[in-house]
């Protein structure tokens, strides 16, 4: 705990709590409200076990590192709303994203084409900053005027 500009600062201490109460949750990763170690969004994703009680993925490699993930690997997290990856290469195709998603953020998106898939009913926030898409395919036609964030 620090004193600084006459705040105190607990950030550690409060992310360390959230942390424990997500961890509290389940013992089955794919049933935690929150997926944020590396090693436990992998095997979620990679073994298709994520469920409904899944609400946000951050998914950060240091490196760029290709993952076996099946494309319906997100079919199960109907409440998915928040999606963060930086550094990660999905083998297949990502075909499906629930229409709960209301901010993806991809950092480095390494597929030519965006799917359709990741622009939702629900979604506010874009940020694909550093991707490898050439073309928007038939996304185009989406009324981006709803989404107030687009990167």
């Amino acid at each position: 705990m620090t004193i600084e500009n006459d705040k105190v600062q607990m950030y550690d201490l409060i992310k360390q709590m959230g942390h424990k109460i997500v961890c509290g949750e389940s013992l089955e990763l794919g049933k935690r409200s929150r997926l944020w170690l590396v090693r436990d969004v992998w095997e979620v994703l990679v073994n298709n076990s994520g469920t409904d009680a899944v609400k946000a993925i951050k998914l950060d490699f240091p490196n760029p590192t290709r993952l076996d993930v099946g494309p319906q690997a997100f079919r199960k997290m109907k409440n998915l709303r928040l999606f963060i990856v930086q550094n990660a290469r999905f083998s297949t195709k990502i075909e499906y994203l629930p229409h709960s998603l209301k901010w993806t953020k991809w950092h480095g998106f390494p597929q030519p084409t965006l799917p359709s898939c990741f622009i939702t009913k629900n979604l506010v926030g874009l940020d694909l900053q550093h991707s490898f898409i050439k073309t928007f395919g038939n996304i185009l036609k989406v009324n981006f005027i709803s989404m107030p964030c687009i990167l």
